[in-house]
């Protein structure tokens, strides 16, 4: 699902073409909402290891079979690398903190925004702020949901 949805939205917003940063914002909630609620699921049981790989992999996979995708594969990957490696040594710094996953969510989203619309799609400024929102919004939304289903189980 994790690697999934970062190909999912890699193809999206290439295909949008002109209205890639606006599909980036909706992909930016949905779908890498998601994927931060899973990260900070599996970060917990694995570790980071299978992040870096499986971002790669997504990134990889997508520019194989969309060779006009490098660009935006190759800024994905850029900034979920550089955002995973904050994200981790933010979690590490707060292990202890209860607010560490939101906190880390912020710092890290942050980033990878800034990265991706820079380096994907040549925009910066406001469009990086409301990235960032939506993709926060989006992992405390699917968080909740997680939890949720997750709690009655355990």
């Amino acid at each position: 699902l994790y690697l999934l949805a970062i190909s999912l939205a890699n193809l999206l917003v290439y295909l949008a073409g002109a209205a890639g940063p606006w599909v980036s914002l909706v992909c930016a909630f949905f779908l890498v909402g998601l994927d931060m609620s899973i990260k900070d699921n599996l970060q917990e049981r694995w570790g980071i290891g299978w992040r870096l790989f499986l971002l790669i992999a997504g990134g990889g996979l997508l520019s194989f079979f969309l060779p006009g995708s490098a660009r935006i594969c190759q800024a994905s990957v850029l900034a979920f690398s550089v955002s995973t490696l904050l994200d981790v040594a933010v979690l590490r710094l707060l292990r202890k903190t209860p607010h560490r996953f939101v906190v880390s969510n912020l710092i890290s989203g942050l980033c990878d925004s800034a990265l991706f619309l820079w380096f994907g799609l040549g925009v910066f400024g406001l469009p990086v702020l409301f990235q960032t929102a939506a993709k926060v919004s989006g992992a405390a939304l699917f968080g909740v949901l997680f939890a949720r289903r997750l709690t009655p189980r355990l």
